[in-house]
């Protein structure tokens, strides 16, 4: 927008009488929101000067100046904006306009890597809004989860995340929800747990299919978990969607990865292409990290096949990369050193000005009353507080031992199931024998199988049950990701699940039969030209039923003679849980359904 057009609405606008400051303040912020033309809304900012009849109005002003700053970069100038708005003894504490401004200081201060003071600004904006503004609450909780893990409280960003799933689901906002399960995901990914990343990931797939970058952590996390053909297919899948919505400058992680992962795999013919676009786009985009990401791949390649001069090329210009990176890390660190120091200069100005307008403002003999009473209400609230925190600390003190004795077995228990499910793992990859590979996979699955049950278990201190119908969800996540197909992808799984708490006495048995019901579904359902697998959960009377189906060419007669070591563990179970087993089985699939008597929780 140029200044004569500008000039031109400033004076249609200043006949419109009371309404002319908003209309002018909403259209500057159409241009930061959806059209993107910073300038054009710094002009009609600054437009908005001579319009500002109200203290409400000069915070709106400051705040969208601020949030202009943020985007250009020029972080100092939106910490001068919002910290206007904050001392503007008319705004006050209580207004919405100066949570606002904590909000954004939240943001600035996390740019520039002062996550404390980012955190004591977010916490402030999220008392407001809990009480003024609800519907910004979820919001301001995710951006504090970023933060949390930024620090490294990853329990505390997990608590949140998990939270914002929770909400996301009953509002069936499937963009935020996909959102919010990636965001665990990748929390999971920084903690080196792979398998509770992939479940993350593959559920904010289901939500938005479509989001390439979905797709690319799946990938990712499939390189990590050594299932090298999954991760091409995903890879390649999120470089198709990005290419097709011409998303260049994002595909460099995508060749790169794909040239890991083809590394890793053996296939050394189509390392090189892959590298190659990953390193020109990194190149012309000049990302530093991606390329330094490319060279170490090369150096691996190189080493695999034998090409120890161009090892030594690709070893020069990583040597070159990295300190290149440390060069910038440092610039960045004396910058962001810059502005807080400017920051605070700033921040001590505003408030000396402040203290001496008070001071002017009020008598001598006001202020001394007000200090005197101010010091025996501070004395009474000492005396109280002290009171109550030693209460608190008394109790905090037992519950805490409580926790932590629950945390210790939590641990003991997870840590031997993992033990166990990675000795199953080395022992199927070191060995040439495709039956004892075959058991030793099985009992992986079946062990961490067992291990998604803990952690469903034993989510807190305060529960004896589970859902188990969440659980039978991740579940089924996990399994169709350990069978997921190369070529024909993920076999989907339709869920009909009625939200029970079952005993803790039945979960184990119920989970290894559901287990064992879903790895022969996956086996032989993969059979079928379009594979496709249903299960159910419910209550009929005083029974649970549990029910799995498949579309695959159904139990042979030699099978029905020789049971599986499957099927007798299945029958052994549901005779333990004092139920019964029905099968159909045909040409066109197979059901199991299993019954039993219900002990709710």
């Amino acid at each position: 927008m140029n200044r004569t057009l500008i000039g031109f609405f400033l004076i249609v606008t200043n006949y419109l009488g009371a309404q002319s400051f908003d209309s002018l303040y909403h259209h500057a912020y159409y241009h930061v929101e959806v059209s993107g033309s910073l300038d054009s809304a710094e002009s009609l900012a600054n437009a908005l000067l001579p319009l500002v009849s109200t203290p409400q109005n000069s915070a709106k002003r400051e705040i969208l100046l601020g949030e202009i700053a943020i985007r250009k970069g020029e972080y100092l100038d939106a910490i001068g904006h919002y910290k206007q708005v904050i001392i503007n003894p008319a705004i006050g504490e209580i207004d919405i306009l100066s949570y606002y401004a904590h909000d954004g200081l939240g943001i600035v201060n996390k740019q520039i890597g002062d996550y404390q003071k980012s955190l004591k600004h977010y916490r402030v904006a999220l008392r407001g809004y809990e009480e003024l503004e609800p519907s910004r609450v979820v919001d301001i909780k995710s951006r504090i989860g970023s933060v949390m893990e930024r620090i490294g409280n990853y329990d505390q960003a997990e608590d949140i995340y998990v939270e914002l799933i929770e909400h996301y689901s009953i509002s069936q906002d499937s963009m935020k929800l996909a959102s919010a399960y990636n965001k665990l995901g990748i929390l999971c990914y920084r903690k080196s747990q792979f398998e509770e990343a992939l479940i993350s990931y593959l559920k904010a797939y289901d939500f938005n299919p479509d989001f390439a970058s979905y797709l690319h952590n799946i990938g990712d996390v499939y390189i990590k978990l050594e299932q090298f053909d999954s991760a091409i297919w995903y890879l390649n899948r999120s470089l198709d969607i990005k290419l097709q919505k011409h998303q260049t400058r994002s595909t460099a992680s995508n060749y790169i990865n794909l040239g890991r992962a083809y590394l890793r795999s053996g296939d050394f013919q189509k390392v090189p292409e892959n590298l190659k676009k990953g390193e020109e786009i990194a190149l012309q985009y000049s990302y530093l990290e991606k390329l330094k990401e490319a060279y170490e791949v090369w150096v691996a390649y190189y080493d695999a096949v034998a090409d120890y001069q161009n090892k030594s090329e690709a070893l020069e210009q990583l040597l070159v990369l990295n300190d290149s990176l440390l060069n910038v890390e440092k610039i960045r660190s004396i910058n962001d050193l810059e502005i807080k120091y400017e920051s605070e200069k700033k921040e001590e100005q505003l408030q000396a000005s402040l203290a001496r307008e008070e001071v002017n403002q009020q008598s001598i003999l006001v202020q001394r009353l007000t200090i005197i009473g101010l010091l025996i209400i501070a004395l009474l609230l000492i005396i109280v507080g002290l009171l109550v925190y030693r209460l608190y600390r008394a109790n905090k003190r037992e519950k805490d031992n409580v926790l932590l004795r629950m945390r210790e077995q939590h641990h003991r228990i997870e840590n031997n199931i993992t033990v166990l499910a990675s000795i199953l793992s080395l022992a199927a990859k070191n060995t040439s024998n495709e039956e004892a590979r075959a058991l030793a996979e099985e009992g992986e699955n079946r062990l961490n199988a067992m291990n998604l049950l803990h952690k469903e278990l034993y989510w807190d201190d305060q529960k004896i049950s589970i859902q188990f119908a969440s659980y039978v969800e991740n579940l089924c996540h996990y399994l169709s990701g350990v069978y997921a197909n190369p070529r024909k992808g993920l076999v989907p799984v339709h869920t009909q699940l009625e939200d029970l708490k079952v005993d803790v006495n039945q979960t184990i048995p119920l989970s290894l039969i559901l287990n064992e019901l879903l790895t022969n579904a996956f086996k032989y359902g993969m059979l079928s030209d379009h594979p496709a697998i249903e299960v159910s959960l419910g209550q009929e009377g005083e029974s649970i039923f549990l029910k799995v189906s498949d579309n695959g060419p159904g139990i042979m007669e030699t099978q029905k003679d020789e049971p599986s070591f499957g099927m007798n563990l299945i029958e052994t179970l549901v005779d333990q849980l004092r139920g019964k087993m029905t099968t159909e089985s045909s040409e066109s699939g197979t059901s199991i359904s299993i019954y039993a008597p219900m002990k709710l929780a």
